[in-house]
């Protein structure tokens, strides 16, 4: 900018007297766990949400890249926090963001096929994938948005700035799916 004219060089040299380079999140993936526990502790208290985070799913969360560095980082903890099913995060509540998991016995996350392809499983018989896919979007897109209203209140301002959607995003995925939410 000083270059082209659009910067005050003497401006500039006072501010460069200290320069800090700070490589992306994916390059420090020790920053991660710190970070993590930092956001956790920044949600409100009035706020229903996890307050703490297992080994495993921290493990989770600094295997990440995290493209969008700390900002996309603190997104997901607070959103992983809000739809949260017990007092802290765990994997199966990381898993829940992507696909549809299950808990087995050890309360690990499994990946699970979905009710309606159980229903038509036929050891020779394969659906198409892009049945098997929709089919997964719409049960994976169903289940959360229930978690998502319990959690929430059925509040959708509250269920939009959560899911990271815009509000009229959530509105026409509950119509979608035959669900309700306050105004």
């Amino acid at each position: 900018m000083v270059n082209r004219g659009e910067f005050r060089e003497d401006l500039y040299y006072r501010l460069a007297a200290a320069r800090v380079v700070m490589p992306p999140l994916a390059r420090r993936p020790e920053d991660v766990r710190a970070l993590a526990q930092h956001f956790l502790a920044l949600i409100p208290f009035d706020v229903q949400a996890a307050r703490a985070i297992t080994p495993e799913a921290l493990d989770l969360i600094a295997s990440r890249p995290f493209r969008g560095n700390v900002r996309e980082l603190r997104s997901t903890i607070e959103r992983v926090a809000m739809i949260a099913e017990g007092a802290s995060i765990t994997a199966a509540d990381l898993a829940f963001e992507g696909i549809l998991v299950q808990k087995d016995r050890d309360r690990r996350p499994v990946l699970v096929s979905t009710p309606a392809a159980q229903e038509k499983e036929d050891p020779d018989e394969i659906a198409a994938f892009k049945d098997a896919k929709r089919t997964a979007i719409d049960e994976f897109e169903r289940a959360y948005l229930e978690r998502l209203l319990q959690r929430t209140g059925t509040n959708i301002s509250r269920a939009a700035g959560v899911a990271g959607v815009e509000r009229q995003t959530l509105r026409e995925l509950l119509k979608k799916h035959g669900l309700h939410a306050e105004k």
